[in-house]
């Protein structure tokens, strides 16, 4: 979890890093344009994808995934630690890998995602569904 809260810090971090660079000024609020939200999203699917295979794999260690995908321990961790611009195929691989199944939900965002009163929600915020309760947790 601390991991996530760090990657979380370190994005927003980044964003408004660009926002001061594009405009030459210290930042105020972070600016809604294309890169923004593309840094945005490209943390809080990172984010998920990590959320979603440590709550689903915790009882497998990371060369047993590693066997199964036909990588080592080391590309593994690579792909765990979310600094990692994945393939859809190497995505899969790692759901086929910890038995686990990706759903991705698309959505009209109505506003900027960070800008929402309880903060920015989309970076941390995930529903990892548990077919042995039928229910969803949301996770941090």
């Amino acid at each position: 979890m601390a991991r996530r809260k760090q990657r979380d810090e370190e994005l927003l971090e980044s964003m408004r890093a660009a926002a001061a660079q594009a405009a030459d000024v210290a930042p105020a609020p972070i600016p809604d344009t294309f890169e923004t939200r593309l840094a945005y999203e490209q943390g809080a699917i990172s984010n998920q994808l990590i959320h979603g295979f440590d709550y689903h794999s915790e009882s497998l260690e990371q060369k047993d995934i590693a066997h199964k995908m036909g990588v080592s321990e080391g590309r593994v961790s690579q792909i765990l630690s979310g600094d990692q611009n994945l393939t859809i195929r190497t995505i899969a691989s790692l759901a086929a890998a910890t038995e686990t199944h990706i759903r991705i939900i698309v959505e009209k965002a109505e506003e900027a995602p960070w800008e929402k009163p309880d903060g920015p929600s989309g970076l941390g915020d995930v529903g990892v569904h548990d077919r042995k309760s039928s229910s969803v947790s949301a996770g941090r």
